[in-house]
Parts: C-alpha cells; sequence; structure tokens
C-alpha cells in the first residue's frame, strides 16, 4: 500500500564537477507527507553502539563495526532497521540486503529532492549475493568528523568475516560459476555517489513509500509510514501528488511507468539534468519532455562503436537508433557501456524493457 506520492515541484542547478557535475540544489518545493500511518515495528530500536566511526578509525573487519550479530557478522544485529526499495539499481543480478542506522536521539529528515537525510554517525548497509553467495557488504559511514564516506567489506567463501577492500578494485569468483564479481575501489564511489553532503542514492523517499515486511515482528506495513511511527523519520504536512516510481519488473504495470522507474534507478544518480554533460533528466520527476533526450542529437558519435551517423539520444520508434538503448545494451567493460561501473553482464530484461518502450514512441512529447 502506497502512503504517499512522492514526485517533487523542484527546479535543479546544475555545476561541472568530477564529470556530471555537483548534485544540484533546487528551489522550495513541496514535500509529501501523510496522517494515516501503518506500523511494521513495534518501537524504534535502541542503538548505543552502531556508530560511525571516526574517518581515521574504520575498522578492518565488519564485525568490529559492533552492528551486526556478535556470533554471524553476516546477520544484522538489533540497531540496524531492514528496508527495501521500489525500484532497484541493478547490479549483475545480485540479490541484496539492506539497512541503516541512527544514534540514538536522532531523527531522518528530507531534503528538497526527496532524498532523506541521515545524521551524523548514521550508517547505510547493503550486503550483495549471487547463488546463495556473500560477496560483498558496503558501507556508507557518516564520519563525526569528514562526513559521508563508502568502504566496501569482501566476504570470501566459507569466511566468518568480512575483510575491509582497499583503493583499488577487487575480484571476488563466483562459486560454481565462470562468472566473477568485482568490488569496486574507494576512490570509484564518488564517481556515482557525486554529492558529499548526501550521497545516498537508492534512500529517497520515492523509493521507500512501498509495503515491507519486517522481520522481527512478521507485520507487513508502509515503510514511511512505518519510520515516522517509531520516531526516526520527521516529514512536512503537506501533501503532493505526482508521478511514482514502480517496480519496473511488474509487467502489470505500465510500460512507460516500468521504463522511466528503471532509468531512475539505474541512470539518474548522473543524468538530472537536461543540458549538463551527463545530457539527460531521467529523474522520476521529470517530465517526458523536460527529459532533454527525445530526437537530440548525440554528443557521443564514436566511429569505433560502429553508431548509425544519425543517432539520436532517443530516437522515438527505433530502439537502434537511440543512444540511450546502445549504451544499456552494450557489454560490461565496452568503453560506451552504461551504466559504466557495477556490471559485467547486459540486463537483458532491462535493455528489452527499453526498447520495448522507445518503439512504442508515437513521436516527441509536445
Amino acid at each position: 500500500m502506497r502512503l504517499v506520492h512522492t514526485t517533487l515541484l523542484v527546479t535543479m542547478f546544475l555545476g561541472a564537477l568530477s564529470g556530471c557535475g555537483a548534485q544540484p540544489a533546487a528551489e522550495e518545493g513541496q514535500l509529501p507527507a501523510f496522517s494515516s500511518i501503518s506500523n511494521g515495528l513495534v518501537n524504534r530500536p535502541a542503538n548505543p553502539r552502531c556508530i560511525a566511526p571516526t574517518s581515521t578509525q574504520v575498522p578492518q573487519m565488519l564485525s568490529r563495526l559492533n552492528c551486526f550479530d556478535s556470533i554471524d557478522p553476516a546477520l544484522p544485529g538489533p540497531s540496524m532497521v531492514p528496508y527495501d526499495v521500489v525500484a532497484s539499481l541493478w547490479a549483475d543480478d545480485a540479490d541484496k540486503a539492506r539497512w541503516f542506522a541512527v544514534p540514538d536521539g536522532a531523527t531522518i529528515s528530507v531534503d528538497q529532492t526527496g532524498r532523506l537525510l541521515l545524521p551524523r554517525g548514521s550508517m547505510l548497509f547493503k550486503t550483495f549475493a549471487l547463488a546463495g553467495q556473500r560477496l560483498e557488504t558496503r558501507v556508507w559511514m557518516n564520519h563525526s568528523d569528514t562526513g559521508w564516506s563508502g568502504y566496501s567489506y569482501r566476504w570470501d567463501p566459507g569466511a566468518v568475516d568480512a575483510v575491509l577492500a582497499g583503493q583499488e578494485d577487487e575480484h571476488v569468483a563466483v562459486a560454481g560459476s565462470s562468472e566473477t564479481w568485482t568490488i569496486p575501489g574507494r576512490g570509484q564511489c564518488a564517481r556515482c555517489h557525486v554529492n558529499h553532503e548526501n550521497p545516498n542514492l537508492g534512500f529517497q523517499l520515492a523509493q521507500l513509500d512501498r509495503d515491507f515486511t519486517y522481520p522481527t515482528t512478521g507485520r507487513s506495513a508502509n515503510q514511511l509510514g512505518t519510520l515516522r511511527a517509531i520516531g526516526l523519520l520527521e516529514l512536512p504536512i503537506e501533501p503532493t501528488a505526482g508521478a511514482q516510481l514502480v517496480d519496473y519488473r511488474d509487467e502489470a504495470q505500465p510500460l512507460a511507468a516500468r521504463a522511466r522507474s528503471y532509468l531512475h534507478a539505474n541512470c539518474s544518480s548522473c543524468h538530472y539534468d537536461a543540458t549538463g554533460y551527463c545530457t539527460g533528466d531521467l529523474r522520476i520527476t521529470a517530465p517526458d519532455k523536460a527529459m532533454g533526450l527525445c530526437n537530440v542529437a548525440s554528443r557521443q558519435i564514436d566511429p569505433l562503436w560502429g553508431w548509425h551517423e544519425d543517432t539520436r539520444l532517443i530516437a522515438p520508434g527505433d530502439p537502434q537508433r537511440s543512444a540511450l538503448w546502445l549504451r544499456l545494451s552494450a557489454p560490461g567493460g565496452a568503453s560506451m557501456a552504461m551504466p559504466p561501473l557495477g556490471r559485467h553482464e547486459v540486463d537483458q530484461a532491462g535493455v528489452e524493457l527499453i526498447a520495448a518502450w522507445i518503439s512504442a514512441m508515437p513521436g516527441c512529447p509536445n
């Protein structure tokens, strides 16, 4: 059950830092809230120990964060709150489990872009697994001294704890498969998480506006309602209606909604402005016309890629002449592959979804 619509009425401004630019500031706009709440948890978990360390005290072992289970660090501890998102970032079809932890006495607020603002000392966790094998646990830490930084902890087969990964890429063999999982080097985090003040990509109102079954209670309830009910989330009081994210894997949803949700989840961390270096506004909040893609000439027609000279960012009705589809369908590691990080494989279902969406376009929106 959805409790709120999470489209935001904002105008974004873009700088040209780090290739794609710093995250834009926004004009004031209404943010969603609700009065009817559902509660999936009995109360707010106490959190006396699962606090982000300073940037100079990041432990080498996951268990030393004082967050996960003291006997089995693969399991969440009692201070960690599980959550899930509406439209997940695709990463070689890996399974993901997500949690966050907020210090006692602190709360989560919301910025004008709809991102949830976690206070200093907070942490976000995501564990990736393939074929039942844990591969890595990524941890975003809001350090008291330096703010947000990202770290990965590597799980080796049979390991009882995870080890802090280094500055360079690390490769993990997937048991029983020829597939290799790549843990990105620490220096690569900022290529996608470009806003140092709030670099958390999926921790958004739009993404958390969904039901979730909480393991500790067995209750299924809206996540935003639950977080508000237990005193973890502060929300404004003005409701806003508009476009919503959907689960793009759900074929019962409208084609356009699925395609736009896929692009929001997988592309909009960099592509959030119609005129910037990383062309195109792929956020769910952008109207179709404001995306800046339809019949717009591509800036990057490389002869080595074999693109048609009349390639457009989106050529209505013609995926094979659309740079958006061409780059998503490129194999991992290719110079034209998008996203450039986080995948080896082609998301075939995603590519087919975007092809169907482009094929169904009768022309550009007025």
